[in-house]
């Protein structure tokens, strides 16, 4: 399994749904989804590219744990949950995108990002994202305009 379009008719990604698919390399996720469960990508290693729709308002915990070849991502501006860990180990992660609506960002959610560069982050919400970040990840955040 290299490649996955889930259905209109799906609204919710459950739990280890596509966990250890170690060869999927690309998801689409139709806008009628709103919750990513606890695990659903769960190390799928090879999986490079993912959007996630502006419909999702629930990133899971451990929801992309060792997804290593997961290199950008952009939280839309639904979510308003990223779970524990819902990012550890994207060791070629560079750069996410999260937006204003995220207001829990869960206990090491991008612990062992080794190559994490930057966190963009909208214009004036520095404070507020360096309440929800460790001070590890400060000198990542840049505001975007």
């Amino acid at each position: 399994l290299q490649q996955i379009t889930i259905p209109n008719s799906v609204t919710h990604i459950g739990n280890f749904a596509f966990s250890d698919c170690e060869n999927l390399q690309q998801i689409t996720i139709p806008n009628s989804v709103t919750h990513i469960g606890d695990s659903a990508f769960l190390r799928c290693e090879n999986l490079q590219q993912i959007t996630i729709p502006n419909s999702v308002t629930h990133i899971g915990d451990d929801a992309f744990k060792g997804c290593k070849n997961l290199k950008q991502i952009t939280i839309p501006n639904s979510v308003t949950h990223i779970g524990d860990r819902a990012f550890t180990r994207c060791e070629n992660l560079q750069q996410i995108t999260i937006p204003n609506s995220v207001t829990n960002i869960g206990d090491s959610a991008f612990r062992e990002c080794k190559k994490l560069k930057q966190i963009t982050i909208p214009c004036g919400a520095r404070a507020k994202f360096e309440k929800l970040l460790p001070s590890s990840y400060h000198q990542l955040l840049k505001e975007m305009d």
